[in-house]
């Protein structure tokens, strides 16, 4: 999912009963009506539950993937292009995780 800021934003936020976790934030600067205004774009995912590594993968995994493509993600030979598509995007999931947990 996408959101936007005018501030910049925290990256763990609580709302309606759910962690939100804000990553890829970028700095945003539009022309309106002969005013520079800057903003901050980025991604979030939702879950619940404590901010933990295993939960942030999880929640950026299902972002793409519901566990039945995970299923037939594994049942692909391990050399076809979707699973290793998918094994590097898991790979950058835990990346994302280990950077905002740290």
């Amino acid at each position: 999912m996408y959101g936007s800021s005018k501030e910049y934003p925290a990256v763990f936020v609580s709302t309606r009963g759910l962690t939100q976790f804000r990553y890829n934030i970028r700095e945003v600067t539009k022309d309106f009506d002969g005013q520079q205004e800057t903003f901050y774009k980025y991604d979030y995912v939702e879950f619940a539950g404590e901010a933990t590594r295993k939960a942030l993968i999880d929640a950026l995994i299902r972002a793409r993937h519901d566990a039945n493509d995970e299923f037939a993600l594994a049942a692909k030979p391990h050399d076809s292009a979707e699973y290793l598509y998918y094994r590097n995007y898991v790979d950058e999931c835990k990346a994302i995780a280990d950077a905002a947990l740290k």
